[in-house]
C-alpha cells in the first residue's frame, strides 16, 4: 500500500559532447485522480508523451508534479547574427532625416550600437537524442526513490489503519454484547408498561409477544454482524496490495453507516457510547485514507 505523498530526485550527466547534467525531481500530494504537471526544457518538450507514459505506468492517483531542469554547454563558441535589413532601414531612416532637418555628422557604426533589435544569438544545435536516454534513466531513478517514500509513508497508514481496526473490532464486541443484554432488558421494561396501560386486564401470552415485536425493532444484531463483516474486508484490503485506496474508502462508507444505524436505533445508553466512539475511529481511518493511492 503506498501514500499518495513522496519526493524524489536524480542527476545525470549529459555525457562528453554536452558537458553538463540534468536533473529531474518528483513529487506528490495527495489529489481523487491523477494530476500530471510537467516542467521540461524546451529542449525535451518533444519527449512530453514519452515521460508522461512513464509516470502513468508508475502512478495511480494524485497530483504529481515533474520538475526538469538541463545544465549544459556544448562546446561551441556563441554566435550572433545581425539582422541586416533591419540595420539598413535604420540607416535609410537617419539619412532622410538628416537631410531632412540639415543636420551635421556622419552616420556611422557608432548609431547601431545602441539598437539592442539588430542583434540575435544563434540558436544552438539541436539536442542530442542520446539526450532522450539519460532523460528516461533519469526520470526511473527519481520515480524508484518516490515509490520508496510513497511505500514508506504507506507502511506507516497501514500500521495506524490496522490498530484503529483492533479498536473497532473491540468495540463491535462490547456493542454485540450490550445489544443482547439491552434487548431482554427492553422486552421486560415494554411488557411492564403494556401491563400498567391495561391494567392486567389482557392475556399474557399476548403482552409477552407485544414486547418482543417492540424489542426486535430496535435490535442492532443484524447491522453489528455486517459491521465485523466490512471490518475483516477492511483489513485484507490492507493486506492486498497498491491501489486500494478508492476501495478502502467505499468500505468506510459502509462501515460508518452500520455503525450509524445502531447508534439511532439503539435504545441503550452504554451501546450508543459505543457507536459514537467507533464512529470516531471510522472518521479517524477516513481522514488516513484520504493519503492513500
Amino acid at each position: 500500500m503506498k501514500s499518495m505523498t513522496g519526493f524524489g530526485a536524480a542527476t545525470a550527466p549529459l555525457g562528453a559532447r554536452s558537458r553538463g547534467s540534468l536533473s529531474v525531481e518528483v513529487k506528490s500530494v495527495n489529489q481523487r485522480f491523477l494530476d500530471l504537471k510537467l516542467s521540461l526544457p524546451k529542449e525535451y518538450v518533444v519527449w512530453e508523451g514519452e515521460v508522461r507514459k512513464l509516470v502513468q505506468d508508475r502512478v495511480g492517483r494524485g497530483r504529481v508534479e515533474i520538475y526538469v531542469s538541463r545544465s549544459a554547454t556544448s562546446g561551441e563558441r556563441p554566435r550572433v547574427e545581425i539582422d541586416e535589413e533591419l540595420a539598413r532601414a535604420y540607416v535609410q531612416q537617419w539619412r532622410v532625416l538628416k537631410r531632412k532637418l540639415r543636420l551635421a555628422g556622419e552616420i556611422d557604426l557608432a548609431l547601431l550600437r545602441g539598437i539592442p533589435d539588430l542583434y540575435r544569438p544563434r540558436e544552438s544545435s539541436a539536442v542530442p537524442e542520446r539526450e532522450r536516454s539519460v532523460l528516461l534513466r533519469a526520470l526511473s531513478t527519481a520515480l524508484a526513490e518516490f515509490d520508496r517514500a510513497r511505500a514508506r509513508e504507506g507502511a506507516h497508514l497501514a500500521t495506524d489503519i490496522r490498530r484503529r481496526i483492533d479498536t473497532l473490532e473491540t468495540l463491535s464486541g462490547g456493542m454485540a454484547e450490550r445489544a443482547a443484554a439491552s434487548r431482554e432488558d427492553a422486552r421486560r421494561r415494554i411488557a411492564e408498561r403494556l401491563r400498567e396501560l391495561l391494567d392486567d386486564k389482557v392475556d399474557e401470552s399476548r403482552v409477552v409477544q407485544e414486547a418482543a415485536f417492540q424489542a426486535e425493532r430496535g435490535d442492532v444484531t443484524e447491522e453489528i454482524v455486517r459491521l465485523r463483516s466490512h471490518l475483516g474486508g477492511l483489513r485484507d484490503l490492507l493486506d492486498s496490495g497498491d491501489g486500494v485506496g478508492k476501495r478502502i474508502d467505499f468500505l468506510l462508507q459502509e462501515i460508518q453507516r452500520e455503525v450509524n444505524t445502531v447508534a439511532s436505533k439503539s435504545s441503550d445508553l452504554r451501546l450508543t457510547q459505543l457507536a459514537v466512539e467507533a464512529k470516531g475511529e471510522v472518521e479517524k481511518i477516513r481522514e488516513q485514507v484520504q493519503n492513500i493511492e
